[in-house]
């Protein structure tokens, strides 16, 4: 597998959103179809930030039928009055029963349209294909397309009085991807782990406009995302509501009225309930401060110190991982903070393991590092002043990743049967020291790389499948003291056949690229890295660095580094990278 260079349109699709404010700041009228019409910013809204508005124009006396399509969805960047511009390219039956609120998708490129049907009959039929980039669902979640993905939608047109109408038209909206980021709004709401040790992020999209504060509430009190839903709780009981179908923010204080639902609820219930909705809410620029009320009367929410010190909660939303890495320097395990190799005291000597991939936990009670043998089939844990012990023996194992509940994660592969996802504690507090993970979607395909966010709740995965492979994220299933159950069902984040690892880098971000083997045509050595927003954004880290083996980097982690056949140690600095011969460390690897 080969990662070729990104072409410039691939390249200028990541800097789109960036550009476009620009763009729209020089004119208000393009000549394609996704930015015709007016745009603008209104007064200061409910958020504290000028709401992005889109003013499109309404049907043209005597327009053919693909105009009246293309000026309906373009309408779809209208709002205003549930959508009344749009309505106005329909029949009456069609404008009342069409739902904008459902399904939106969002494309890139000029749409096609395809006619159908008798060009002499007062009825018209057309196809539209898109080029899909993602859609964001009902429940605000996006899907992302992993590829390009093409899909077709079927309009049906009559005539009315003499000007064609839209009669049939399937619900949701049809935006292009540069005007979808002028009219949502990406916000994270936060659930907790079962052990309320961290908030877990669930980003969500949704139309920038004054009535925002209420759906981010609705939306966190309908539950987490389908995908992520096994391995989180909520504060909130189940049917909790708002009483109300407003957030009111006055003097940066949000109000949060809710029903009798939550009135039952423990001092320390109602401070989780504080807690979550304050971290989904301070995000908008307005608010400060969130006050909860049940029919209008205030909520008592104790102070974080008021609670018994058994019951007080601590909490870690977006935890980074550690600065300092974890490499290997003549078949030995060291550190590496920054350009300074520091040694492990008391490692026994590991030279005749020939250790590869090595790893270490952010937390943990006692110093304790893992690494695999030369061949990969031999999984160890090794601590100062103790021998290296052999905690797994299985045919092609990958990276391990140590996570933050005291279990060091890995998989293996069977060539009748698939993947395996594999655990062994690390934690020696745990009593049971390995087990297999069920994941019944990876069967009959490969994993080539398996990372543990550090919350513990999410795993991403690079998963070979017939020579395709995807980049998914999926939901970490735990017992309430930690101990891994299963991977829930993963949603895609991409598709490539230039994809074998991938890192965290933030608590909503990725880095996957394709490590150059030593068995392949040598002619174009050159790597892009790949960044991955779960905003759907795509950025490919230039400039092209040749000969790559290894990158390191973190949540939180600020430092990107790689390591190429000639060069043990590149940092990302700014916009090249930069190399240090000083250090000789390779195979580094941030805690996680």
């Amino acid at each position: 597998m080969k990662q070729t260079r990104p072409t410039p349109s691939a390249r200028a699709l990541t800097l789109l959103a960036a550009m476009i404010a620009a763009v729209f700041a020089v004119t208000s009228c393009a000549p394609s179809l996704p930015t015709d019409g007016p745009v603008g910013t209104s007064e200061i809204d409910a958020l504290g930030e000028p709401e992005t508005y889109f003013q499109p124009d309404p049907p043209v006396p005597g327009a053919e039928p693909e105009e009246i399509i293309r000026g309906f969805m373009q309408a779809h960047a209208g709002h205003s009055n549930d959508y009344a511009v749009a309505r106005e390219y329909m029949t009456e039956s069609a404008a009342q029963n069409w739902q904008p609120g459902g399904r939106t998708t969002i494309y890139q490129q000029e749409p096609s349209f395809l006619p159908g049907g008798d060009p002499e009959s007062d009825e018209a039929h057309y196809q539209v294909q898109l080029q899909v980039h993602a859609v964001i669902n009902p429940d605000g979640t996006m899907t992302t397309m992993g590829g390009t993905t093409n899909e077709q939608f079927d309009i049906q047109l009559e005539e009315v009085d003499g000007e064609w109408r839209i009669s049939e038209a399937p619900n949701g909206k049809m935006l292009d991807i540069s005007i979808f980021n002028q009219v949502y709004s990406a916000q994270t709401l936060y659930f907790y782990d079962p052990q309320l040790r961290y908030a877990v992020p669930d980003l969500r999209f949704f139309v920038r406009r004054p009535g925002m504060p209420a759906e981010i509430v609705s939306r966190m009190l309908e539950g987490p995302a389908p995908w992520l839903e096994p391995a989180v709780v909520s504060a909130f009981p189940e049917g909790a509501s708002l009483s109300r179908s407003a957030v009111p923010i006055d003097n940066q204080v949000a109000t949060v009225d809710l029903d009798a639902a939550v009135q039952e609820a423990s001092p320390r219930e109602r401070l989780l309930m504080s807690h979550q909705l304050n971290m989904a809410l301070s995000q908008l620029p307005d608010v400060r401060e969130v006050e909860l009320t049940v029919g209008d009367s205030e909520l008592e929410v104790p102070a974080p110190d008021e609670l018994p010190e058994d019951q007080q909660l601590n909490i870690e939303s977006n935890p980074s991982t550690t600065s300092i890495q974890v490499g290997i320097q003549d078949d030995q395990l060291v550190r590496q903070n920054g350009i300074t190799t520091l040694s492990i005291g008391g490692l026994p000597d590991l030279s005749s393991f020939q250790p590869q991939a090595p790893a270490a936990p952010r937390e943990t009670t006692e110093e304790v590092f893992a690494f695999l043998n030369g061949s990969a089939d031999e999984l160890y844990l090794v601590r100062p002043n103790e021998n290296a012990e052999l905690v797994l023996e299985a045919e092609g194992l990958i990276r391990p990743s140590m996570d933050n509940f005291g279990w060091t994660w890995t998989a293996s592969h069977d060539e009748d049967q698939g993947a395996t996802i594999q655990v062994v504690a690390h934690d020696e507090t745990v009593h049971l020291s390995a087990t297999q993970v069920p994941a019944d979607w990876l069967e009959q395909r490969s994993v080539s790389s398996l990372r543990i966010a550090q919350d513990g709740t999410r795993a991403v995965l690079v998963v070979d499948d017939a020579g395709q492979q995807t980049l998914y994220l999926a939901s970490v299933i735990r017992d309430s003291d930690g101990t891994p159950r299963g991977l829930g069902q993963p949603v895609p984040l991409e598709s490539s056949q230039g994809m074998e690892e991938v890192r965290w880098s933030n608590s909503n971000e990725v880095i996957v690229w394709d490590s150059y083997d030593g068995a392949e045509d040598t002619s174009d050595p050159q790597r892009y890295p790949l960044r991955i927003g779960f905003n759907g954004e795509r950025e490919f880290i230039e400039p092209a660095i040749s000969w790559l083996l290894n990158i390191s980097a973190g949540e939180g982690q600020s430092n990107i580094y790689a390591e190429t056949v000639d060069v043990p140690f590149w940092n990302l600095s700014g916009s090249d990278w930069e190399s240090s011969e000083d250090v000789e460390v390779r195979d580094l690897a941030f805690p996680g």
